[in-house]
């Protein structure tokens, strides 16, 4: 999928979030804890040199944090569950890149047969196993380096004893105005805007 297909999912996650914690937080008590943790804070910039000042401000930003907990518990429950499964689900989709015609990756495979007897590698069309199995016996695994001769996004297949294997693809970037992040950290800055945006929106 396309930045710009990232950048749409990630408003819709935003401002349904948003929409969440609207409905289901205490907007005028969160705003009244933002403030009073505020100006703990502040405290300890103008009391520096009164230790029993800066005691009570400590007290103060603790109870304050507490508080905001307290408020935020129910929303963050609410969207934390269908976030770590969407995250999961977008994973695979938008955390890794198409291989490039002649670019190299490596494959792992775990057997529970003898090593020695592994069967070889059987790769699919377009594709060539480049070295020969390396083999780590400790963990039961062998690895091959292999190179895709077409490149694009497709699924390689790979046979090993009648076990069918696909490949992991290089993990991939987003580059959204010039800028090259991870897709999860373009998914929460901008879900993030979106959010904030809903829960300040006026009704």
């Amino acid at each position: 999928m396309t930045a710009a297909s990232l950048v749409a999912l990630s408003l819709a996650v935003g401002l349904i979030a948003g929409w969440v914690f609207r409905h289901t937080t205490d907007l005028a008590s969160l705003g009244v804890a933002r403030r009073r943790l505020f100006a703990h804070l502040l405290e300890f910039r103008l009391f520096y040199d009164e230790p029993r000042l800066i005691w009570r401000a400590q007290a103060g930003v603790i109870r304050e944090n507490v508080r905001l907990i307290r408020l935020l518990v129910v929303p963050l429950v609410i969207v934390s569950i269908p976030m770590t499964l969407l995250l999961i689900y977008l994973e695979p989709i938008f955390g890794f890149r198409a291989l490039r015609a002649g670019e190299t990756a490596v494959i792992t495979a775990r057997t529970d047969q003898p090593l020695a007897r592994s069967a070889p590698l059987q790769a699919p069309p377009g594709t060539v196993v480049e070295t020969p199995p390396v083999k780590i016996a400790r963990d039961h695994e062998i690895a091959w380096r292999v190179r895709d001769l077409e490149g694009g996004r497709k699924n390689l297949r790979f046979i090993l004893a009648g076990q069918v294997m696909k490949v992991d693809y290089p993990k991939a970037d987003v580059s959204i105005a010039g800028l090259n992040l991870s897709w999860i950290a373009w998914f929460f800055l901008v879900s993030s805007a979106a959010a904030l945006c809903a829960i300040t929106l006026r009704s």
